[in-house]
């Protein structure tokens, strides 16, 4: 007999999560440079994903976990999450949610304000 234990559901989302991503990466790669590949790439990882958890949480099914859903934010998916959120109208009042997403937005508009305008100047 085997000790194995079955992976996780966050586990299981998180690589199909990667997974997705790579492959998209890869189809969107051969057009577009790497960063805006990767971008798009996890952007619609993430709007599928929340697709997903909506459509999961109207039928009772297994939800997608919110470690997961803030992970694909802080990736590079927080643009398209705050459109998914109002596109299925998921996870707009669920306020430690909502804490934790605005937490990763106002941490990516730092950094990203601060390679535009302090260190890419030199």
């Amino acid at each position: 007999m085997s000790d194995e234990k079955p992976m996780s559901i966050t586990t299981k989302s998180s690589l199909i999560a990667v997974i997705l991503t790579a492959i998209l990466f890869v189809m969107f790669y051969q057009r577009l440079n790497g960063v805006i590949s990767y971008i798009i790439s996890v952007n619609i990882v993430t709007f599928i994903y929340y697709g997903i958890d909506k459509w999961s949480a109207t039928k009772d099914w297994n939800r997608t976990p919110e470690v997961v859903l803030h992970g694909l934010a802080l990736a590079g998916g927080s643009p398209v999450a705050f459109l998914a959120q109002k596109v299925f109208n998921h996870k707009t009042v669920k306020t430690d949610f909502q804490v934790v997403y605005w937490i990763i937005v106002i941490v990516q508009v730092v950094l990203i304000f601060f390679y535009f305008f302090k260190w890419a100047r030199g």
